[in-house]
């Protein structure tokens, strides 16, 4: 797949996700760097999943990749036994069980993390059942599920029903390397396993995989399994919302863009607080109450993610599209104006080469890959439903852009678009391919001044 448009930042965000993402996939598998640790981290997996998905021909990696979590799984309460995991000996001070390290990479075990990390097992699965329509590795990656909820279940607070913190200090890591300091976090700018931040981010996946795993068990037929979970489900996620929820505003936590992405994208939220939740959640991106930078990026690498995941379900790819493109901290123009032709390991990083660096980490690292989901589901607007359906939802207008065009191959065949604006007439000419029987359906919303579509059929594209 690819995608160009007619604004050079923005393609060339597009164009560095790809060149990071290429040189983080090595050795079968997705690493978080391809020159320190090169470990296949759960968290760089998950981020630039449907990035991959969506630019490559991935459905034999991403089978292989469930393999290897599923794998993972089976060897829990063995890692620090015959490795030198460093979930285990990294924080003298608070270094943790044995019987508590769970795997955060495949197939390499080692690392730190946190529950999040390994629910690469439930989501990896979900997204190639999700894009391919291929149902077999959800099916293989079920037992490995179960049995890892299983064992977040043995850290449930009785009283609170909430995921206590277990594994010590690189064991319940949150969000990871955010723009701003974490509350209590020692000077940090990741939501350390100690932190009221990681309670949150960690509850609120623990919620994410057990409302994936109950549809998975539906759809398999296996409704006793299903209602466990949903059970289990029905506490926690009232819990979140008792424990985190601050009524007096209609936030959560400490009102950042993270603490309202989280319960909304995992189903904490009341359905009759959804939409104000929501409305808060675009102020703060806006107008940045409590980040102090409006229409800037506020997260880390989960959150950055999520946050693009949420803003393509509520169709706003002009939000998209202007946090993408900012050249001031934090942002991606930033880390190109800086230099980059990848992306680092950190938001704070200094411009590469630099002769004295403030801070200089890895110069390619898979934090920030988060962002390209977008591009091809927001701004090419191509969205990919069951059984072979397609709904294309193009972005016309948006951000002053003239034209775009994109094309990606989920397996059933090629799907391409491509529109640009007339002038003086301002009209747009849109083009689009679909694969041999399949069923697309074409949503048009303009913006932008433009006054209307041309519309011309070809049968052979049509």
């Amino acid at each position: 797949g690819y995608l160009n448009s007619s604004n050079p930042l923005l393609t060339q965000v597009y164009t560095n996700t790809v060149t990071n993402f290429q040189g983080l996939t090595t050795g079968g598998m997705s690493v978080d760097c391809p020159h320190r640790e090169r470990l296949g981290y759960g968290d760089a997996e998950q981020t630039a999943i449907e990035f991959a998905m969506n630019t490559y021909r991935t459905a034999r990696f991403y089978s292989k990749r469930a393999i290897d979590w599923s794998d993972s799984v089976d060897l829990m309460g063995m890692i620090c036994q015959n490795s030198s995991a460093r979930g285990c000996t990294r924080h003298k001070l608070d270094p943790p069980k044995w019987s508590e390290v769970i795997p955060h990479s495949a197939p390499t075990l080692d690392g730190g993390g946190g529950p999040a990390w390994l629910a690469a097992v439930v989501t990896v699965p979900l997204e190639i059942y999700k894009l391919y329509n291929d149902i077999e590795p959800l099916k293989k990656a079920l037992p490995a599920q179960l049995a890892y909820l299983k064992k977040l279940d043995e850290y449930v607070d009785n009283n609170t029903k909430l995921l206590m913190p277990f594994g010590g200090f690189w064991g319940f890591l949150g969000d990871w390397l955010t723009p701003h300091l974490v509350v209590n976090g020692g000077g940090s700018n990741s939501e350390h396993s100690n932190t009221t931040q990681a309670m949150l981010f960690n509850n609120c996946w623990y919620l994410y995989m057990l409302n994936t795993v109950s549809n998975s068990c539906r759809l398999l037929g296996l409704k006793e399994q299903a209602s466990v979970l949903e059970e289990k489900s029905k506490l926690l996620g009232p819990a979140i919302h008792k424990h985190f929820f601050n009524a007096n505003n209609n936030t959560y936590l400490y009102g950042r863009q993270s603490h309202y992405i989280l319960p909304l994208w995992s189903g904490a939220v009341p359905e009759h607080l959804q939409e104000i939740v929501k409305k808060n959640l675009l102020k703060e991106i806006q107008h940045g109450i409590v980040s102090g930078n409006p229409g800037h990026l506020d997260t880390g690498q989960f959150g950055t993610w999520l946050l693009t995941k949420m803003l393509v379900s509520m169709n706003r790819p002009d939000l998209l599209v202007e946090i993408s493109t900012q050249n001031t901290y934090p942002g991606y123009g930033y880390f190109i104006k800086l230099g980059f032709e990848t992306w680092p390991e950190a938001w704070n990083v200094s411009p590469p080469r630099s002769n004295k660096p403030k801070f200089l980490p890895s110069q390619m690292h898979g934090c920030y890959n988060g962002i390209g989901s977008y591009f091809h589901n927001a701004l090419a607007g191509i969205k990919i439903l069951p059984n072979y359906e397609i709904e294309i939802r193009p972005a016309i207008g948006v951000g002053n852009l003239k034209w775009i065009s994109a094309e990606m191959n989920p397996g059933f065949g090629r799907i391409a678009i491509s529109w640009h604006v007339t002038y003086p007439q301002q009209c747009v000419i849109l083009s689009v391919v679909i694969p041999p029987n399949a069923v697309a359906y074409l949503q048009l919303n303009v913006s932008g001044g433009i006054k209307g579509i041309k519309e011309k059929y070809n049968n052979d594209i049509w």
